[in-house]
């Protein structure tokens, strides 16, 4: 048997006894709080879209006592 067929059927095995793993697994949400305090920081716009001269507030939550933000234009399509 060729070593990339071998190396291939390790991954399956691998790959399937993974998904096995998590299947077994019990799958606990956390709390608001609990995802806030692994992320650190979360921030959102009030608004998804603006055009030139509109306002738009920014909300920002951090357990951090200072923190910085660079806010960019994305621009897509």
């Amino acid at each position: 048997m060729s070593t990339v067929r071998t190396l291939i059927r390790i991954a399956v095995i691998v790959s399937l006894a993974l998904m096995v793993g998590r299947a077994q697994a019990p799958q606990v949400q956390p709390s608001a709080q609990e995802g806030l305090d692994r992320m650190g920081i979360v921030g959102y716009a009030d608004h998804m879209t603006a055009q030139p001269g509109d306002a738009i507030k920014f909300m920002v939550s951090s357990s951090a006592s200072r923190y910085r933000v660079d806010i960019v234009r994305i621009i897509h399509g």
